[in-house]
Parts: structure tokens; sequence; C-alpha cells
């Protein structure tokens, strides 16, 4: 994820899920964040999960415009939760797996029986502040109206 500051010094979050060499290719290979939650807006759907490992620094250092480093705050649509890999202005671990720090303890409890998201949420926070001796943090924003869990099967 990165965050640009625009001509009109708007700061401007984008998804980007490839290796950047200059500044000018950012509007062709990221994605607007503000462009994604929108659409999720308009489908007016009940819930909305968006989670984010990818919180690192400006790929473009030799961008002449402002470019905060790490993640940035974002407001969440309503029945949206979107949960980041750190916390706001900073910078995710890459972690030793083939998936960084977040990502890693995040699969791991995804399929446990009986764990509402929130619950899930508390313990992957606890395992990634542990790993990383409190140097990251996962952070989480917006509000979810109703009980959620990612096995369904396990309820039975």
């Amino acid at each position: 994820m990165l965050v640009i500051e625009s001509k009109s010094k708007e700061k401007i979050t984008y998804f980007i899920d490839t290796k950047l060499n200059r500044e000018d290719e950012i509007k062709r290979k990221a994605i607007s964040a503000s462009d994604i939650l929108d659409k999720m807006e308009e489908g007016k759907s009940h819930l909305n999960l968006v989670f984010l490992d990818a919180c690192s620094n400006n790929p473009c250092p030799t961008s002449s415009r402002s470019v905060a480093s790490g993640l940035t705050s974002m407001n969440a649509p309503s029945g949206t939760l979107l949960v980041f890999s750190t916390n706001p202005s900073n910078v995710a671990e890459d972690g030793e797996w083939k998936n960084r720090t977040y990502t890693k303890h995040l699969l791991k409890f995804l399929d446990q029986p009986r764990l509402e998201v929130g619950m899930l949420l508390r313990q992957v926070r606890t395992k990634v502040k542990e790993e990383t001796g409190g140097k990251q943090i996962p952070w989480k924003n917006g509000s979810i109206k109703s009980t959620f869990y990612f096995n369904e099967n396990s309820l039975k």
C-alpha cells in the first residue's frame, strides 16, 4: 500500500501488487483504495471484510511528491471492517516465511472452529505483536453489525 500526496495536496492511498520503478507508473499499475471501498459501499452488502498486509515504504524513492511512510488511516463505509497488518504510520515486518508475519498468523486462525472474527483478530494481533517484539501491532477500522465466522461448519 502506498500513500502519495496528489498535486492538489490530497492524500491518496493506492493498493499495489507489483514493483514500481517510476512515479508515473502508479496510476497504471495501482488501484485507488477509495475507489474499491466506494464500489463495496455501492454493492449494499451487509458485510465487507478487507484484509491488508501491504504496509510498506515508498516503492518510488526518487518521487518528487510527498509520500507517507507505512500505513495511513482510512475510513471504512458502514458494514465494512478494514483490517491492517500494522498500525498507522508503521511498516509491516516481512517475516521469515513465504508470507509476511501478519498473513502467516491470520492463516493459522482462519479455519479454527468456533472463532468469531473479532476474537480471531485479537488472537492474530497478540501473535504478531509477540513475534515482532511489539514493533508491529495489527490494526482495524470500521464496524460490522453481525457475528461472523470463517468456518461456519464448525458451529454444527
